[in-house]
């Protein structure tokens, strides 16, 4: 009873130690490398072909996009270069959710009075002050194009109301993107901007129209194929039901003929019968006399005197 007491209690011991292993095995090592792989997931899944440098460079380091598992949604930092002649001012806005346009970015950022955010907002409208007496749309925004010849950029400027995911969809990201701002007036000539293509609801809608439609003219057509089928394999069939009708008569005509042909042969049959009686009847009469009856007629014969 002991020893069975003692296995027991090893048996526990041993399982308990199983679990406590197995829930460390579960829990990530480095809570750093687990959400920057959520980040790398969440952003995949919106179509953004978004990549992370090594640990320990510069943009890494200044990173601090996050997904928020709460919220179900990204939260992106964003660097803002706002360039005006030879001029460049580099800011860098973190905390912009995915679901937020680049004008309220823009918004909170230069004009709003209480901005969000841990920025020093003062400091960075001043550096961009020639841009707070123009207007949004006397803007030219662009995105930098990653791994593309220089100046080159995706051009953001009608995507201003667009949310920034919409604007990222598609395009390739290292570790935060890079938007450029420029004055219409202050343009660079030598500035290549490439058009985003993107599908709006309306058009999405229509799209989707024109493809239940292609797909009802197909089903009809399908239909239409079908029931021309079937109406050729019906005349088909009728033609058949005919040839099979006029083999039958030939059957017919070919088994009259060959009970004609029977019944003249048994005609003939009976005719020779008839013959073969009649032949034999003729015989009968003409059966030989016996023996004994042709020697007496024949001394009879000798017998009579013949005339003188």
């Amino acid at each position: 009873m002991c020893i069975d007491y003692v296995y027991l209690e090893d048996v526990s011991r041993q399982s308990d130690t199983v679990t406590r292993h197995r829930l460390k095995d579960n829990k990530p090592s480095n809570p750093v490398e687990y959400k920057s792989r959520m980040v790398v997931k969440q952003a995949r899944a919106m179509g953004i072909l978004y990549d992370m440098l090594p640990v320990g460079m510069s943009r890494r380091k200044a990173n601090k996009t996050n997904y928020s598992t709460k919220m179900k949604q990204l939260f992106w930092t964003l660097e803002f270069c706002f360039c005006l002649d030879n001029m460049q001012e580099r800011v860098l806005e973190h905390s912009c959710p995915s679901n937020k346009t680049l004008h309220g970015v823009f918004e909170n950022l230069l004009f709003s009075e209480k901005p969000q955010g841990q920025n020093s907002y003062a400091t960075i409208r001043h550096q961009v002050r020639h841009f707070l007496d123009t207007d949004m749309n006397d803007w030219v925004i662009g995105m930098k194009k990653e791994g593309a010849k220089r100046n080159t950029y995706i051009n953001l400027t009608s995507l201003l109301h667009q949310p920034i995911k919409d604007c990222l969809s598609g395009e390739r990201v290292i570790e935060y993107p890079t938007i450029f701002i420029w004055l219409k007036d202050h343009l660079d000539p030598s500035i290549q901007l490439e058009d985003k293509y993107t599908v709006t609801a309306t058009a999405a809608k229509d799209k989707d129209d024109e493809m239940i439609n292609a797909n009802d003219k197909a089903a009809q057509d399908n239909d239409n194929a079908s029931s021309s089928g079937d109406s050729s394999s019906s005349g088909s069939d009728s033609s058949d039901d005919d040839d099979d009708d006029d083999d039958d008569d030939l059957d017919g005509n070919d088994d009259a003929k060959g009970n004609d042909l029977d019944s003249s042969e048994n005609s003939k049959e009976l005719n020779g019968q008839v013959e073969g009686d009649s032949s034999g009847a003729g015989n009968k009469d003409q059966t030989p006399l016996p023996l004994e009856e042709e020697t007496n007629l024949v001394n009879s014969n000798e017998a009579l005197p013949t005339s003188q």
